[in-house]
Order: C-alpha cells, then sequence, then structure tokens
C-alpha cells in the first residue's frame, strides 16, 4: 500500500528482484544492483541473493567493481578490462594466480613461509611464521607457505568480541 517513491533503495532492490523471478527466468544479469545501497542493506541483500540463487538453481550473470561482492557471491569470476575478457576462474585461481593483464587490479596477497606446523586435527593446523602463531584450516599434511588476502585483515583501534584466535597487536609503519 505505498508508492515507489516512498521505497528506500533497498526496498526498492528487493522489489526489482521479485519481479524478476516472478517469470521464473533461467539467467538473470544484473549490472552493479548494490552499488547505490548503504554497506549493511548491501551486505544483507548480497545473502539474500546467494540463497536465492542456490535455492532456485539461478544462473546469475553479476556485474561488480566490488572485490567483495565478487568473492561472497561468485562460483567463478570473470575479469574484463576494457571490454576483453582477460581471466576466469575460481576465487583462488583470480586472486592468488592473476594473469599479468590483471594483476594490478587484484589485491595480492600477503605470503607467509611456514616455519613449523603443528597438526590439531578436525581439519586443523597451528603454524608458525616468523613471530606470529595462526591457526588455520588444512586439509593437506605439506604446509609451506599460508596466503592471507587483504580482505582477510581487519584493523581496528579497538578489541573484537569472541574468542582471541588470529588476533594481533601491532604498529601499522607502512
Amino acid at each position: 500500500n505505498r508508492y515507489p517513491t516512498s521505497l528506500s533503495g533497498g526496498e526498492k532492490q528487493r522489489v526489482a528482484l521479485a519481479r524478476t523471478l516472478i517469470v521464473k527466468p533461467s539467467i538473470i544479469l544484473m549490472d552493479e544492483p548494490l552499488s547505490s545501497l548503504d554497506f549493511s542493506i548491501a551486505k544483507h541483500l548480497r545473502v539474500e541473493l546467494k540463497r536465492l540463487q542456490q535455492k532456485l538453481n539461478l544462473t546469475m550473470v553479476y556485474v561488480t567493481h566490488n572485490f567483495n561482492e565478487a568473492r561472497e557471491l561468485a562460483d567463478r569470476i570473470a575479469v574484463i578490462v576494457d571490454g576483453t575478457l582477460k581471466q576466469v576462474g575460481s576465487e583462488w585461481e583470480i586472486f592468488t594466480e592473476p594473469i599479468l593483464d590483471i594483476q594490478s587490479l587484484i589485491p595480492a596477497p600477503n605470503i607467509l613461509a611456514c616455519e613449523q606446523v603443528k597438526f590439531l586435527g578436525s581439519g586443523l593446523a597451528q603454524v608458525r611464521c616468523k613471530d606470529i602463531c595462526l591457526l588455520i584450516l588444512c586439509e593437506q599434511k605439506n604446509i609451506k607457505q599460508i596466503y592471507i588476502m587483504p580482505y582477510d585483515i581487519d584493523i581496528s583501534p579497538f578489541p573484537h568480541p569472541g574468542p582471541d584466535i588470529n588476533r594481533f597487536m601491532g604498529e601499522i609503519i607502512e
């Protein structure tokens, strides 16, 4: 019982998605659908989009410049530069093995050499990399290095809630 002009951005996006889904398409093209929304609404809608995609077995082509959106939504990522398809692959392939043409666009991982590895069972290992000790998920037995992606690092002047696992105090020098 409301006019479209009285809807919030997130409500308009949900209505547009509902109107699209009602015709039961086999493929949906979305061109930066969440770019104008605030962070919390965009995050909620990304979770909802992924749930719908899986539940309805839909193919979604999702255009974005936001690496977090790509990571959260994609089964496969295609990188297009100046209208040319440069690389297609899994999140891991794109972010850890980008081809030369796209390396400047992709945030490089932090690669840490593992000096000591202790397997804890249940797919967990404790690794020592120089001055830090990390708890990691791992399936393999021969760990020589670990990759930490920039988007997996949070920097905050305040303590985070929850267990003190993989949290470190430090000084930013560069």
